[in-house]
Order: structure tokens, then sequence, then C-alpha cells
């Protein structure tokens, strides 16, 4: 047989065609060519199925940070996009884990995963915080400005148009599960709203939802499982609220609960937590009550403002108490993160009894509370250490509070440095506190303070300008001059003052005390406010 050749066979050539990334959302979650035809594709029309419409904002490409693994919740009752899958493995794997950072949480480990299984509207609102959230944290926290160019911010708006339209549709429905569906979209659109700044919006959903929660408690309808910890999470956003619009002089002056009905031993963290908590509900509207009242005010109700604040003061002590006793018997036994966390329970309380004390304390007898100054501060010093990986966002107070005492009211000023240092070297946010406005109002009373002293402290921290800063922030919300926090620190904006960059930003603190006393105006840790028009400020209600 003759000897032959093989000769191999002609490679055909191809000619490399280009993905379409305008097709529906339907044909892309498919992965099948969509002809695009407007309004809706014939593709999906003549199989009979629903054409889901086309995207008017994609997210860039990029190359991704994180590992996207495959996941079982990404097959959810309507098509996702590629869009949606990634930002729902950044929601998984960056925003979850920042949100448990200080404590662990079924609603967002398990129950926030499984609603955006089932719930297309829960799913858009996860994919709106997670483009905000991404592009927040590669600012550090800063919120420097809204761009509705940037393709985060656009496709976050795209997406809670979409969880908005859907609620809007259900609205007159009788299904039981929408009032958790609604609830939950109402968190999430507050926490988004947050991360950008809107106050005045974030506010307007948060009063929605607990309206809501409200009229759920006043049918008696019986709560499920899942409800508990999201009402609880609305509930804690509300109390820290009270530092940004008015507070009853009702809510300040009368205990919530009395001592007896809520502090037993605890057996776990989170019964500390959650008795800390309760705590937070009376302490808070007192707090911002009082921030708001001049000297004048003051001395006028001294009588009740100081038997207020020894109820409060005898409060916390009996909590101290438990908690002592909750740590020389299970702190042995506990896990790494829940040592940390019973840490971070005892911060609170030192916190808020720092708090609590510096309220009715006059400028000239502050010296005798750096002691305590000293230990919040030591306290968070030694606790960030032991966080190797510090969350960007959680809703849980843990260090801007008690950081933003000491660099505003101790009367030693290198402790108000280390203060504000320590606030700078962690950007983030704790609720409605965020780190970059604490460092901002710190500062400028700090500097204030050092100017009159004539002292050559010079190693503070800034970003940038602190008056423009805060002027924007001031400036870009309803009651911004309002806040507790700006009327403690005595800054009042002055009239001249504009934000067009025509005229030259300046404020006006109120006139400071004799030099022989101690300027130490006090202040809090709320966001940046940054205007950006993600939603109408409303949230939909069944």
């Amino acid at each position: 047989m003759p000897n032959t050749i093989p000769i191999a066979a002609p490679k055909i050539s191809r000619t490399p065609r280009k993905r379409s990334k305008t097709g529906c959302r339907t044909c892309r979650a498919r992965r099948v060519k969509c002809d695009e035809t407007p309004g809706a594709c014939i593709r999906c029309t003549s199989t009979g199925r629903k054409c889901d419409g086309y995207d008017v904002h994609r997210l860039p490409l990029r190359k991704p940070t994180f590992l996207i693994p495959p996941n079982p919740l990404m097959r959810y009752c309507g098509p996702m996009g590629p869009d949606e899958r990634r930002g729902f493995s950044y929601f998984r794997q960056r925003v979850v884990p920042g949100l448990v950072g200080f404590f662990d949480s079924p609603l967002w480990q398990r129950h926030v995963l499984q609603m955006s299984q089932a719930e297309p509207a829960v799913c858009h609102a996860v994919n709106m915080l997670s483009a905000i959230y991404q592009d927040a944290e590669a600012n550090r926290m800063t919120l420097t400005g809204d761009n509705l160019g940037n393709a985060q911010h656009a496709y976050a708006l795209e997406q809670a148009s979409r969880s908005f339209a859907l609620l809007s549709k259900r609205r007159a429905s009788s299904d039981p599960q929408l009032r958790q569906v609604t609830l939950l979209c109402c968190l999430l659109f507050v926490l988004s709203e947050l991360l950008l700044g809107r106050y005045d919006s974030a506010f307007v959903h948060l009063r929605n939802g607990m309206q809501i929660v409200r009229y759920s408690q006043h049918r008696g309808e019986r709560e499920l499982p899942f409800m508990r910890p999201l009402v609880d999470a609305l509930i804690y956003l509300h109390v820290q609220s009270a530092h940004f619009v008015s507070v009853d002089v009702r809510d300040a002056l009368a205990p919530e609960q009395t001592p007896s009905s809520f502090l037993s031993t605890f057996h776990t963290v989170e019964d500390a937590r959650q008795t800390i908590n309760q705590i937070l509900k009376n302490t808070s509207p007192f707090l911002a009550y009082c921030w708001r009242l001049s000297e004048a005010e003051k001395t006028a109700q001294q009588g009740e403002l100081w038997r207020r604040q020894q109820e409060l003061l005898f409060l916390l002590d009996l909590f101290n108490d438990q908690l002592t006793i909750f740590h020389a018997v299970s702190h042995r036994t506990l896990t790494p993160k829940d040592q940390r966390g019973a840490e971070m329970v005892r911060l609170q309380y030192l916190s808020q009894r720092l708090a609590v004390e510096d309220s009715l304390t006059a400028e000239q007898d502050l010296p005798s509370l750096t002691p305590q100054h000293l230990a919040v501060l030591s306290a968070c010093e030694a606790l960030m250490e032991r966080f190797p990986e510090r969350p960007a966002f959680t809703i849980d107070l843990g260090f801007i509070q008690g950081l933003h005492t000491v660099a505003t009211k101790c009367a030693d000023l290198r402790v108000r440095v280390r203060a504000v240092q320590a606030l700078h070297a962690w950007p983030h946010c704790e609720g409605i506190l965020n780190t970059s406005v604490s460092v901002a109002l710190a500062t400028r009373t700090l500097k204030t303070d050092l100017q009159r002293r004539q002292l050559g402290i010079t190693d503070i921290p800034t970003a940038g300008d602190e008056d423009r800063f805060l002027m924007k922030l001031l400036t870009s919300t309803q009651f911004g001059p309002d806040w507790s926090t700006v009327r403690d620190a005595k800054i009042q904006l002055d009239d001249s003052s504009s934000t067009d960059g025509n005229t030259p930003l300046s404020f006006r603190l109120s006139p400071p005390p004799p030099p022989s006393t101690v300027i130490s105006p006090g202040g809090g840790g709320e966001p940046l406010i940054l205007r950006h028009a993600l939603t109408d400020g409303t949230c939909a209600s069944p």
C-alpha cells in the first residue's frame, strides 16, 4: 500500500464578533442574541416571554477584585443580568461582612439574601446599595460630591427606580408578604441615602418605615421571626436620628422604660447588646435635647435636667454591673468574635456614660473629667488594633461617638488631637455617624481653641478645607444648622456665606467664654451631606 501523506484540514477563519452590550435584560440573562427592537424585542415576544426592557445605565467592565463563585441565590424569580450578578456578589462578599463587622446579624447574613431570591424589588434594592457602597468605599467614605455622570451612581438610580416601581405596582395587593418586603426595601433605601448624604430623603424613608411598624403593632399582627431583626434595625436608626430632627421634651426627660423591666443577667453577648440598645433609647433623646440648649436654658431647667441625668447614670451603672458579671463568668468560653463583641458593648457603655456626664458639666469643670476622656480614648485605640479588617459601613454604633466626645470636650488638648487622629485613621460610617464629618467638626473647634490659646500643636490631620466642607454639609440639608451636634459646637452659619464659589465661605462661632475658662464645644459624627437625586424621597407603603 503506497505511503500517504496526511493533509491537515484547512482552518476555517471566523470573523470575530463583538458581544452586544445593549440587548434587553431578558436576552442578556438567557445569554442569547437580542434583536434590540425598541420597546420589546421580537425574540422575547415571539416565544411568549416577557421582555424586561433595556438598561439605560450599565456598570463599567472592570476586572473584579473579588471572586464570584456560583450562587444558587442568583436564580430568583426574574431575569438577572451580568451587572446584577456582579452587584449581588459584591453585596454578599463586601457589604454584608461590613454590616456584621461588629456583631453577627441574621438579618444580613440570612434573611436579606433569602428575600433577594424571592423578591425582585429587594434584589434591585440590594444592587442599588451595593453600587453606592462600592463607590463610597473607593472614596474612603468621604462622599465628596454627587455626580450623575458617575457610572455607579447612575446604575444605582436605575436599580432604585426598578425597585420602587415594583413596590408601587403592589400597593393595593393583599399579599401578606408585602409588608415585610416594603420594610426591607425601606431599610435599604435609608442606608443608600445615608451613604450618599441625602439625609432629608433618608429620614423620609425612615419615617415611612416606622409608620408601617407602628401600624402593624397597633393592629396586633403576629410578628414573623424575620421581622424582629428588621424592625430592630429601623428602630435603632430612628433612635440615632434624634440628633438630626427636633426632639420632644417629653421624650428627652421622661424615661421610656424602667430599669427593672429590661435589666437582667446576661447569658449571651446578644443579650448585652440588646440591653445597651434599650438604654440608647433613653440617652439619645436626652443628649440631643441638652446639646441644643444654650447655657441660659440649661440653667433655667437645671433641676429637671439634673434629675434625668442622674437617672440615666444610675441606669448605665446597673448595666455595667451586669456586664462585669457576664465578663467574669463567660468571657473565656466566648468565640474570638464574641469576645470582641463584648468589648464593643463595653465601649458603647463607656461612650454613653461619658456623653451623659459631659452634657451638663460646666466648661470650667471639664478638667475633672480628663481621666474618663483618656479611658475612652485608650479603649478605642486598643480595640481598633483588634480589627484586622475594619468595616467601612455598619449600623451599630461603636467608635465614633466616644472618640468625637473626647475630640471636642476634653480639657487636655493633646488628648483631643489623639482622638482626631484616631478618627482620621479609620474612615467609616456607623449608622448615621460618619468619621469624615466628625473629623471636620472636631478639627474646626480644635483649631479655634489652639489659635485662641496660641499653642504650637500642629500635628492635626486635615482633609482639605474644613470650612468649605462643613458649609456644604450644613447647607445641603434642611435642618443642618439645627443638628444637635452643630448647636452644641456653637457653630452658626454666616449670612454672607454661599456655596456658589463666588462668595468666600465662613463661619461665625458663638462668643467664646473668658480666656480663663476651657473651650470645649461638643459635637457629633453625622455623615457628609451629598446632593444626589436617587429617588423621589418616598417609600411605597401598603
